[in-house]
């Protein structure tokens, strides 16, 4: 392999990995409080309670994660939330909650259960799959509701809960950093598989064929991530994902592919010299 090349490869290596850290940091979860966690609950649970504490509850299924608020609150909220959710004294093949959460429930107060819900949002297209919901009174008087959940867009024929309370709105994203995010994101997209043809030695952009998988490169690409997230989402989301691809994202990395094309012929890549 020439010099160009072996420079070339390390330092699309270089670009990859950076671009990669910076959009795994900016999708990770955050470390959140207890009340930024129950602020996701505000539709269905209202306003944060006093005292509240938050802790994960481990499920046996992957897709779900689980929380176990620890909270004072009022005999009105327990009623609407009682109401809301359909909680009774009664078996639904509910998990156990954790041995030491267990061990600290009122010994005469009932344990009250519901079977799965979904709490669709203020917009009717999706909410959250709520499992294992559990509410019951602890010994020191404060009140547990915990529960597994998943984001879902698949009503099936699962009971639906309303929101109960106005959607908070939150904070918005700081508008360079959004722009930052997209003109990574479209960097990614469209960098990455065009970048990946120039390793290959024989790939010098001077057939016909080569033109052809340079664009194919780059509308395909963003294809098979797309088929990859709707699998995970739902089957209703891949019909605006569809959409986008086909209308905004093919023209965009296509017209990025043809921007791109002189200007890598004309620099190294065209005539690969030792």
């Amino acid at each position: 392999m020439s010099r160009a090349r072996c420079t070339y490869t390390i330092c699309y290596v270089l670009m990859i990995l950076a671009l990669a850290c910076y959009l795994v940091t900016w999708t990770s979860p955050r470390a959140t409080t207890p009340q930024e966690q129950w602020q996701s609950f505000h539709p269905w649970l209202g306003p944060p309670p006093q005292q509240l504490q938050a802790e994960e509850w481990d499920s046996d299924t992957g897709s779900l994660q689980g929380v176990i608020f620890t909270f004072f609150s009022t005999e009105e909220w327990r009623a609407k939330t009682i109401r809301s959710f359909g909680l009774e004294n009664k078996g639904r093949d509910t998990a156990p909650l954790p041995g030491h959460w267990e061990k600290q429930l009122h010994p005469f107060l009932p344990k009250l259960t519901a079977w799965p819900k979904l709490m669709i949002t203020h917009a009717y297209s999706s909410g959250y799959d709520v499992r294992d919901m559990t509410l019951a009174q602890l010994n020191d008087g404060r009140t547990l509701l915990a529960f597994h959940y998943k984001w879902d867009n698949e009503f099936g024929r699962r009971e639906l809960v309303q929101p109960s309370y106005e959607a908070k709105p939150e904070a918005p994203t700081p508008l360079w950093l959004t722009g930052l995010y997209i003109v990574l994101s479209s960097l990614f997209l469209l960098l990455v598989p065009l970048g990946f043809l120039l390793l290959f030695p024989g790939f010098d952009l001077t057939r016909k064929r080569h033109m052809a998988y340079w664009f194919l490169a780059a509308a395909l690409f963003p294809l098979i991530l797309l088929i990859s997230a709707c699998t995970c989402t739902g089957v209703l989301s891949a019909i605006p994902a569809a959409i986008f691809w086909c209308i905004i994202l093919v023209p965009w990395q296509l017209a990025g592919a043809g921007m791109l094309l002189p200007i890598v012929m004309m620099i190294a890549f065209r005539k690969d010299r030792p």
